[in-house]
């Protein structure tokens, strides 16, 4: 019974690591490291840890 929240949970935590990741490869970030770092932290510890760290510079 309780299966489909943990497979809904899952697939959510996932998509949410991968907007992470893709908004630190948008702003010359590792992508892998953000999404590692947001799918063993948390996805919202990945976003403000980008928000804090802003653009890499050049």
């Amino acid at each position: 019974m309780y299966w489909g929240y943990y497979t809904i949970g899952g697939i959510a935590w996932f998509i949410l690591c991968l907007l992470v990741a893709f908004g630190a490869r948008n702003r010359g970030r590792s992508f892998l490291g953000y999404f590692l770092l947001s799918f063993f932290l948390s996805p919202i510890i990945g976003f403000i840890v980008l928000i804090i760290l802003g653009q890499k510079r050049a």
